[in-house]
């Protein structure tokens, strides 16, 4: 229970999130990330995936081989947004 939108952001940057790669380079790049901000509308798939994940209580990942039929359209979407400068 938290009391605003505010709150549920910053808390969940209190998740233990791991990444893992066989690549030094990637461990690398990864040290260097940052957080920005992007417009909701920037990223259809991934608040999809967000939502599939709470509301099917999806623990696992099933992005990564054979995800779900109505990801990959709007994977294609997302990227047609993009090189638009969406």
């Amino acid at each position: 229970m938290v009391a605003s939108q505010l709150e549920a952001e910053l808390l969940s940057f209190l998740w233990n999130v791991v990444f893992e790669s066989s690549s030094y380079l990637a461990g690398e790049a990864v040290t260097t990330w940052s957080i920005a901000y992007v417009h909701s509308g920037a990223n259809q798939s991934c608040e999809a995936i967000a939502r599939s994940v709470t509301r099917d209580q999806r623990y696992a990942s099933y992005v990564g081989k054979d995800g779900p039929s109505w990801l990959l359209p709007m994977i294609h979407a997302d990227a047609v947004r993009a090189d638009n400068g969406y």
